[in-house]
């Protein structure tokens, strides 16, 4: 399925280290960066080390991912990572991200409870990228696919025992999302959390799949919200 990208991180166009938007697809609005960043920006987790180590970036920051349908009508799959420092040689401030954005006009054959799987979401720019060369005029339009096989053993452990109900009610609360202005809210590990979504990719059938729209990691001080399903902030 073609989308088009966006990528926003603390650069700046002239290095400076601010937020900005470092590229897009030309087919990109600026409307269309304003919503995903204003839901995507990384807020850094509570008693989380202000100067982390590479070590504890993976153990303390998890990735946060989100299929939205945005105001234009476009459906878009994204990822925000915590990245630390700001990408400039004349700022060394803490708090740097990275959000990198897929849009499309239409969703087909993709599944948007996978996105783990994305393997060409970017979680950082490479030191030439923002060192060495401009940025891109624009970004192209990649062919995006996602791995959408859930494991028999992680199906399994949540359709089985007592966890089964709790499957039973979560899907069902999905399924009133579609008919009712109401959003799921749900506290798990970071683990946990994308092993639900897969479970919840795998048996409601796609055409519910396509309406519902989640964001991992989400935090109720957020001002944006997306209707649909919205797990809560891990804790």
């Amino acid at each position: 399925m073609k989308a088009y990208q966006m990528i926003y991180t603390a650069c700046g166009k002239d290095r400076s280290g601010a937020f900005s938007v470092w590229s897009k697809s030309v087919n990109v609005t600026k409307e269309e960066c304003d919503e995903i960043i204003k839901l995507m920006s990384y807020k850094r987790p509570l008693n989380a080390p202000y100067e982390p180590t590479e070590e504890e970036l993976k153990k303390f920051f998890p990735s946060q991912y989100a299929y939205i349908i945005l105001s234009s009508g476009r459906r878009c799959v994204v990822k925000s990572s915590y990245i630390g420092k700001v990408y400039s040689d004349l700022d060394t401030r803490n708090g740097n991200f990275i959000i990198h954005a897929y849009i499309f006009d239409e969703i087909e054959n993709f599944n948007p409870f996978f996105l783990d799987k994305v393997t060409s979401f970017r979680s950082s720019l490479e030191y030439r990228e923002w060192h060495d060369n401009p940025p891109p005029a624009s970004l192209s339009t990649e062919e995006l696919s996602a791995h959408s096989v859930i494991s028999e053993k992680t199906l399994h452990q949540y359709t089985e025992g007592e966890v089964a109900g709790k499957t039973s009610s979560l899907l069902q609360a999905c399924l009133n999302c579609l008919t009712t202005n109401k959003a799921v809210v749900f506290n798990a590990t970071e683990r946990e959390q994308l092993d639900w979504y897969k479970v919840i990719g795998t048996l409601l059938p796609y055409p519910c799949l396509v309406k519902l729209t989640y964001s991992t990691q989400y935090s109720p001080q957020f001002e944006y919200s997306v209707i649909g399903f919205t797990p809560a902030t891990v804790r």
